[in-house]
């Protein structure tokens, strides 16, 4: 041992080698791998900024010739707010803060209301665009209508087939075009019962109609028995053997009550999510069912709700105190003196003079409101 070891001490260390198998993970300095810069100087890819090409202002790289980042180190721990704030900004109106959405570009009140929550912080586009990027609404491009032998057709975006712009041939979808669903009700019917043959929960053979008596019958999915194939006794459905729902409607009715009273809590829990998350929403869904009542003409959508929040300035159309996150949707003309259910006639008011007002005459209930102020 001694030898060898005084036969090495006198051979003369090589620096290449003892950088290279010393630290096997060093970047060997040799000439290909220095920076490929004059002088030592290296220029940043980003900022555009000429630094010396050292560890101090660029990180090592491997896979790059000159052994650095293409980027210095004062960029890429630059944080990407001012991109953030060029894609979505924000901007004070009439003392209400607005948010303009990247996609739509359109401005709206900066609430949870009408922008979705990402991360902590209100996202970049608002609750319509991301819902029809995730496919709820269709775009309009897709849903294009027109006139075809007289008659207002549209497409159907699944089967491409143009038919008549009519409910008979379309399902009710207030998202869509038209209020119609973008798929015609033969290829709904056909994907649900495709989709339930997929999952087993509906056998082919269970579909097949089968004459009695002279009578065509077929059998319930459910219970199993064999009913006579009308509308009767199976719910109509398009794409179904002779054009009927596989489970008849008593197993149905039986299906839904048993639901209903096993997850009653979670259905009422999930109602409240839904009307807490879109509160926009909900007051348009229940005005139209009470317009519907009435046979009330026209309809409205959370955007138009938006642009009455930004015209009235986030107050009240009667009174004019701060709306805030709480207010109402009330019809100017109520619907029960002719009042029309169009956007022309709705504005938003606060909790009291919507309920005051009531059924009212408008001009009245503000002159009322003139008097008590006059008054008081």
């Amino acid at each position: 041992m001694g030898s060898r070891r005084s036969g090495l001490a006198g051979l003369e260390p090589d620096a290449g080698i003892l950088s290279t198998v010393a630290r096997p993970f060093a970047i060997p300095c040799t000439q290909s791998t220095m920076p490929q810069a004059t002088n030592g100087m290296k220029t940043c890819a980003r900022c555009g900024e000429s630094k010396l090409a050292t560890a101090a202002y660029f990180f090592r790289s491997r896979q790059k010739a000159d052994g650095f980042n293409p980027s210095c180190k004062a960029c890429l721990k630059v944080p990407d707010e001012q991109r953030k704030k060029q894609r979505s900004l924000f901007k004070v109106e009439g003392g209400l803060e607005l948010k303009t959405c990247t996609s739509c570009g359109k401005w709206k009140p900066a609430s949870t209301e009408f922008f979705r929550v990402v991360s902590g912080k209100l996202g970049a586009e608002c609750k319509e665009c991301a819902r029809t990027k995730r496919g709820t609404i269709k775009r309009a491009s897709r849903n294009d209508a027109k006139e075809v032998d007289g008659i207002l057709s549209k497409p159907c975006t699944k089967c491409g087939v143009w038919k008549p712009a009519t409910s008979d041939y379309f399902a009710s979808f207030k998202q869509g075009k038209l209020g119609l669903h973008p798929w015609c009700r033969p290829c709904v019917a056909q994907d649900a019962f495709d989709r339930s043959l997929k999952s087993g929960r509906v056998k082919r053979h269970h579909c097949k109609p089968t004459t009695i008596d002279g009578v065509s019958h077929r059998k319930c999915v459910s219970c199993g028995q064999w009913l006579p194939a009308s509308n009767e006794n199976f719910q109509p459905q398009e794409g179904c053997a002779n054009g009927l729902r596989p489970n008849c409607r008593e197993c149905l009715r039986q299906r839904a009550i048993q639901y209903s009273e096993n997850n009653r809590e979670k259905i009422v829990q999930r109602a409240k999510e839904w009307i807490k998350a879109n509160p926009a929403r909900h007051r348009q869904h229940a005005l139209a069912v009470k317009a519907k009542r009435r046979a009330a003409e026209g309809e409205f959508r959370a955007d138009d709700i938006a642009e009455k929040l930004i015209n009235q300035n986030g107050s009240c159309f009667y009174c004019g105190d701060p709306l805030g996150d709480y207010y109402e949707i009330d019809h100017y003309i109520p619907i029960a003196k002719g009042g029309s259910h169009y956007p022309s006639n709705i504005v938003l008011a606060c909790k009291a003079c919507n309920r005051r007002k009531a059924a009212k005459d408008p001009e009245q209930f503000m002159a009322m409101l003139r008097k008590e102020r006059n008054t008081g």
